[in-house]
């Protein structure tokens, strides 16, 4: 199992030149960190209006070196409990990709690799900071 599940911030990061997001890239590319990945975070990547080639190409590689973690039934079923814990109204679509995510990283025991603290703190993960 790998120790970070990555969400779609470091990416994002990675591309706009982040040196924190760069030394865990290069970290999971040198095999000195662990780390896996969910379609869903991919799907919610390919779909960004800013994700070019170039992104793709990049993105691409990387994924060479990070395992998938894919969606169980368990982890959906979870991640259906976490929203509706929050009597969430009129809530931003990302919420629930995100609530799919926390499911999957708390069913293989990793932390969340995100810039995106206040999202992942409603689903009481543990954040794996940047």
């Amino acid at each position: 199992m790998s120790k970070i599940l990555l969400d779609k911030t470091i990416f994002i990061d990675f591309f706009n030149s982040d040196s924190s997001a760069r030394s865990i890239i290069k970290k999971i590319i040198d095999k000195e960190l662990k780390a896996s990945v969910s379609p869903i975070t991919l799907y919610d990547l390919w779909k960004m209006e800013s994700f070019d080639r170039k992104y793709e190409i990049s993105t691409t590689a990387i994924l060479k070196f990070i395992e998938v973690a894919t969606l169980s039934i368990s982890a959906a079923k979870s991640a259906a409990n976490l929203i509706s814990k929050l009597n969430l109204v009129d809530a931003d679509k990302d919420i629930y990709l995100s609530s799919l995510i926390a499911a999957t990283a708390k069913e293989r025991n990793e932390s969340i690799c995100t810039r995106n603290i206040d999202t992942y703190n409603k689903f009481d993960i543990e954040i794996f900071d940047y």
